[in-house]
């Protein structure tokens, strides 16, 4: 009932309360190694720039930490028009939009759900349908520097309503 009660509130519009810390990775640039919770500062395997994993109750903004920094997921319209950002770790895909929340894989049948304003949840997987699209251009222009722009319509197995994305793709 708890798990169901969270899930259920953090899915409506956010839990007053923030859960345990999560060590996940994000872009490190100056200044990354002076906060409490980095537990390391590595070189990315495949992209060039460092990699710092951060351990934290919240998904961090973008600007809201110096030397740490996220990406984004865009949602967006039919016509193109950006209508909510999420900051998220480096190097996932997207799996579904639910309610305020973007949905990153986390471990085994169970995903990370971010929310606007980095409260998150480890919830189970929806099952989703998943199209790839083409970037529309003003999405495109939101993502100037990106190498692995992604774009999918997202639905929940089940649901009508489709969820348009944009992301940077992991790098390989």
């Amino acid at each position: 009932m708890r798990k169901t009660l969270l899930v259920s509130c953090f899915l409506i519009g956010g839990c007053s309360e923030p859960g345990p810390a999560v060590a996940l990775s994000y872009w490190a640039t100056d200044g990354a190694q002076n906060h409490k919770g980095v537990l390391t500062i590595h070189e990315h395997h495949a992209c060039s720039g460092d990699v710092v994993v951060f351990s934290s109750s919240r998904i961090p903004q973008v600007g809201e930490l110096t030397g740490i920094e996220p990406e984004q997921v865009l949602e967006y319209s039919g016509s193109g028009e950006i209508v909510r950002r999420w900051s998220v770790p480096i190097n996932r895909y997207v799996q579904a939009v639910v309610g305020n929340a973007v949905l990153l894989p986390f471990a085994f049948e169970r995903s990370i759900a971010i929310s606007n304003d980095g409260t998150f949840e480890i919830v189970e997987t929806p099952i989703q349908k998943d199209e790839p699209v083409n970037c529309p251009s003003a999405v495109l222009e939101e993502m100037p520097d990106s190498g692995y722009p992604r774009c999918h319509a997202l639905s929940i197995d089940g649901e009508d309503a489709v969820r348009r994305i944009a992301y940077e793709g992991p790098c390989t």
